[in-house]
C-alpha cells in the first residue's frame, strides 16, 4: 500500500516537472516574437496593479485600472535589460529549484523500494 502511495506521488511530481518545463518553453518560445511582454506586474489594490510593459524594444512603468491606463515612467534600455535578466535568472532558479526536489523525491522513492524489497526477501525467507 506504502509502495503505490509512494510511486503515485512519484509519477504525479514527474508529470508536474514535465508539463511545468514543456509549457514554459513554449509560451517562452510564442512570446519570445511579440511586439509588446508584461515583463512584471503587481496587484495594489482590488482592481488596479503596477506594470512593466516592453513594447517594441522600449520599455514602461505603467499603472493600469479597470477604467484607466496610464504611462508613469519610461525605462532606459539599461533597466529594461537588467529586468529582463533578473527575469530568466528567476525562472532558471524556479526550474532547478523543481529539477531538485523531484530528484530527493526520487531517491527517496528508491530508498523505500530498496527497503521494502529486502523486507519481502527476508519475509519469504
Amino acid at each position: 500500500m506504502m509502495i503505490k502511495l509512494i510511486l503515485s506521488l512519484g509519477i504525479v511530481l514527474t508529470l508536474m516537472y514535465l508539463s511545468f518545463k514543456f509549457a514554459g518553453n513554449g509560451l517562452n518560445k510564442v512570446n519570445k516574437d511579440k511586439n509588446i511582454k508584461v515583463l512584471e506586474r503587481v496587484q495594489l489594490a482590488k482592481d488596479s496593479y503596477l506594470v512593466i510593459v516592453k513594447i517594441c524594444g522600449k520599455g514602461w512603468v505603467m499603472s493600469v485600472s479597470q477604467n484607466n491606463s496610464e504611462k508613469i515612467l519610461e525605462l532606459t534600455d539599461e533597466e529594461l535589460n537588467n529586468i529582463e535578466k533578473k527575469k530568466i535568472e528567476s525562472q532558471e532558479a524556479m526550474q532547478e529549484y523543481y529539477t531538485n526536489i523531484l530528484s530527493k523525491a526520487s531517491e527517496y522513492k528508491n530508498k523505500v523500494l530498496r527497503k521494502n524489497k529486502s523486507k519481502e526477501d527476508t519475509d519469504e525467507r
